[in-house]
C-alpha cells in the first residue's frame, strides 16, 4: 500500500513542522484569518506567475515558439498536476480552474518545496544537472509538502483549538473552512486528524470513472 501523508516518522514530521512554523513567523500570519497566503508567499520570496503554464494562452505561445509536438508534451505533463514550482525563477504556476480555496493549498504545497530546507537544496541541485528524483523520494517530498501546506494553512493547531470550542459535528469544519480559506475537503481531513475523538471521513465514489453520486469537497 502506498504511504499516505500521516506516514512521516516523528523526526521527519518535526522537520516539516519547524519549516512551517518558521514561515508563519516570518509572515506574521498567526491568528490572521483567513490565513494570509499572499503574505506567506512573499515571506518565502515566491511569486505567482503572471501567466500560468496552465493558461491555454501559454500553451499556444509554447506551440508557436517550439512547435505543436513540444506543446503537446507540456500539456500532457501539466494535465497530471495542478501546480508547478519553477525553482530558478522562484515562481509558482497554479491551475486557476480549481477553486480559490484549493489554490491556497496548492500554493502553500509548492511553497513547501522551497521552504523545507532539505527539499530546497536538492531541487536546486537537480535543476542544474540531468538527474531526477527517484519515485520513492519524489513521493516522500510530495507527502512532506502536503503536511507543510496543512500546517501553514491551518496555522498549526489553531484550527483544532477553534474546533474544540464547538460541539462535535460535521458542520464545524465546514464553517471553519471559510474562516481559514481552506477547502471543505481539507478542513474535514484536518478536523479528523486533530480530533481527540475516534472519527473518520469517508468520501464516496471519489473516482470520476465510477457512476453515481459522489461528494467532492
Amino acid at each position: 500500500m502506498k504511504p499516505d501523508d500521516s506516514s512521516l516518522s516523528p523526526s521527519e514530521y518535526s522537520a516539516i513542522h519547524r519549516a512551517a512554523t518558521d514561515l508563519l513567523n516570518k509572515a506574521s500570519a498567526w491568528d490572521r484569518l483567513p490565513t494570509p497566503v499572499p503574505d506567506l508567499l512573499s515571506a518565502a520570496q515566491l511569486r505567482i506567475a503572471p501567466m500560468s503554464a496552465f493558461d491555454p494562452r501559454a500553451l499556444l505561445r509554447h506551440a508557436r515558439e517550439f512547435g505543436e509536438r513540444a506543446a503537446s508534451y507540456v500539456k500532457s505533463a501539466i494535465d497530471k498536476v495542478r501546480a508547478i514550482f519553477d525553482v530558478h525563477a522562484d515562481v509558482i504556476h497554479v491551475d486557476t480552474s480549481v477553486t480559490e480555496s484549493k489554490q491556497n493549498f496548492l500554493k502553500l504545497h509548492e511553497a513547501g518545496h522551497k521552504h523545507i530546507p532539505h527539499q530546497s537544496k536538492i531541487f536546486r541541485w537537480i535543476q542544474d544537472c540531468d538527474k531526477n528524483l527517484s519515485a520513492d523520494v519524489s513521493d516522500q517530498f510530495e507527502r512532506e509538502a502536503n503536511i507543510f501546506a496543512t500546517l501553514v494553512l491551518f496555522q498549526d493547531d489553531r484550527f483544532a483549538q477553534m474546533a474544540a470550542d464547538s460541539a462535535f459535528g460535521i458542520k464545524v469544519p465546514i464553517a471553519l473552512s471559510t474562516r481559514f480559506g481552506a477547502s471543505i475537503y481539507a478542513s474535514l481531513r484536518e478536523y479528523v486528524r486533530r480530533n481527540h475523538r475516534a472519527c473518520a471521513v469517508i468520501v464516496l465514489n471519489s473516482d470520476r470513472n465510477v457512476p453515481g453520486p459522489r461528494h467532492a469537497f
